[in-house]
């Protein structure tokens, strides 16, 4: 051919337009007929005509089990099917922390036509980002590509020799707009691959070759490039990383809603080494010190249970997503272990130990190692925010005014409006513990030692009924590699920062079964039951 189909990888970028280039590509390439090759009938698997996730490892893939998709797992077994079937693979990539993944699949689920064309025209593979990490980390040069930033989910359309073809990155979480891009980029490429599946496997093949020759080029260093003073380097970027904090808005400066765990570890590190001036070891100290002020003192940290949250919504700390997982536990305890320890504070110590043990309880797995854990439905924001007549209606009049003076409980909500700009959760309130329990007790007249023991009453209530509203979810037990390390890591953090040595016995405890579960001759699993090899899609 003289006119080649453009390729589709930029194109799906715009989805409002795919349609239109497609058809210009039609009147195109009908210009030149050309007699397709004679090929064998396509052959399609029995498995294909059902989803195959129920003993694929992680919550992701157990939530997903029952979906109308023909969920297949991604690995090489699939490719060979995809191959005989002679069919793209569409391949959903997320990840179980990001809510809007969840969003997206029910919201596909409900679109029987969609359902049908991914079931038909294509070989549908759910891809788990953390569990199948060679599809992941090739998301973020993908979207580069669309001059786009990272963003799962990513629909990504791959050939059967395991190159991609084209991809799409989704960040709206509005149901129409979800439908009508998904709906667009699907019958787009569908109708290209119906025309040109030969030219489409040659032209994903060689720009895939061209990718991994730039990715490679771009990992050598130049020579000219390399400081010649790294410790300077280094000094200067503390420092940098110190003044970012902004002492208005309480957060780093485009940072994001991330709880900033890597942050707090990073600071705390720059205080231990004496050849970090002392000047910049200050401004570590005392950013440490504001910053874990303003957490600890936020809806980020959960006085129900001890554990932290992972992200937030808005611009302030006081409305936390209601999501959390076991590596993301471990992270976060360790990164307040270290705070304590920097700046000196038994109250951030207890903030990480606290968080240590949830994580311990809530995430341990019958053989004594570590689950990804994230829960698979959040629940709603009405779930787990409480009005000031719901908190006095389960607790005592003693509990509930202990309760009320110590997480700043308000009849008209305690949630600030840089959180909360349209005023959704009106009348309701984040948990957190604003006032300490001593300091409130004082003023209502107690004893620490009968606070202390009312609060913990009134928290196991809460807690109690917080469950019953979120509703009974299946707990993830398939231990995971990354939690399980991370968890090991945080004892570890644990027994330097205290010197108790069960911290030390629970970490060696965790590296050893991990060394069993794991490995796989000089590899390793990133879960005990992990499919075989990945889609290589990288």
């Amino acid at each position: 051919m003289r006119h080649k189909p453009p390729s589709l990888g930029r194109k799906l970028a715009i989805p409002a337009t795919a349609m239109i280039c497609l058809c210009a590509l039609l009147a195109s390439c009908r210009r030149h007929k050309q007699a397709p090759p004679a090929s064998p009938p396509p052959v399609i698997a029995g498995e294909l005509g059902g989803n195959q996730l129920a003993t694929s490892p992680g919550p992701m893939f157990r939530a997903e089990a029952n979906a109308p998709v023909h969920w297949q797992i991604p690995d090489q077994q699939t490719l060979r099917r995809a191959a005989e079937a002679r069919r793209p693979i569409f391949a959903f990539v997320g990840t179980p922390q990001i809510p809007l993944c969840h969003t997206v699949l029910e919201t596909i689920y409900h679109n029987n036509a969609l359902v049908d064309s991914l079931n038909r025209n294509f070989i549908p593979v759910l891809v788990d980002a953390d569990v199948c990490r060679e599809i992941g980390l090739i998301a973020a040069p993908l979207c580069r590509e669309l001059k786009k930033p990272i963003s799962l989910p990513l629909l990504l359309w791959v050939s059967s020799d395991g190159n991609p073809i084209t991809w799409l990155p989704l960040n709206n979480p509005n149901p129409k707009d979800i439908i009508e891009t998904t709906t667009n980029a699907v019958n787009a490429v569908a109708l290209t691959w119906t025309q040109w599946p030969d030219y489409v496997m040659k032209n994903g093949r060689l720009d895939n070759k061209n990718r991994r020759e730039r990715l490679g080029t771009a990992a050598i260093i130049p020579a000219d490039h390399i400081s010649p003073n790294e410790s300077a380097d280094s000094t200067a970027a503390i420092r940098q990383l110190a003044i970012m904090y902004d002492t208005t808005t309480h957060n780093f400066d485009g940072s994001g809603g991330l709880f900033p765990s890597g942050a707090l570890k990073l600071l705390s590190h720059a205080t231990y080494f004496k050849s970090i001036p002392a000047f910049s070891r200050d401004a570590a100290r005392n950013t440490i010190g504001e910053l874990g002020e303003e957490l600890s003192a936020s809806a980020m940290i959960d006085p129900l249970d001890g554990g932290i949250f992972l992200n937030r919504v808005g611009q302030g700390w006081n409305l936390p997503v209601f999501l959390r997982g076991c590596s993301q536990e471990a992270q976060e305890a360790s990164a307040w272990l270290y705070a304590g320890h920097a700046a000196r504070n038994p109250a951030y110590t207890a903030i990480g130990l606290a968080a240590l043990r949830f994580a311990e309880e809530t995430y341990t797995t019958t053989d004594g190692l570590f689950a990804m854990g994230y829960d698979e439905n959040p629940g709603r924001s009405i779930d787990w925010l409480w009005s000031e007549e719901a908190i006095r209606a389960a607790l005592t009049p003693e509990e509930a005014n202990l309760f009320c003076a110590v997480c700043d409980i308000s009849r008209l909500g305690n949630i600030p409006s840089e959180c909360d700009p349209r005023r959704e959760f009106f009348r309701l309130n984040s948990l957190a513990i604003h006032t300490p329990v001593s300091q409130a007790a004082a003023t209502l007249g107690m004893t620490p030692e009968a606070a202390a023991s009312l609060f913990q009453s009134s928290c196991r209530k809460l807690h109690k009924i917080r469950s019953e509203r979120l509703g009974n979810s299946t707990r993830d037990n398939i231990p995971h590699a990354a939690s399980s390390f991370r968890m090991a890591s945080a004892f570890a953090t644990a027994w330097t920062v205290t010197g108790d040595p069960v911290w030390r016995d629970k970490a060696l405890r965790t590296i050893q079964k991990s060394k069993v579960a794991f490995a796989e001759g000089n590899r390793l699993r990133y879960a005990a039951n992990l499919p075989g090899e990945g889609l290589n899609a990288a």
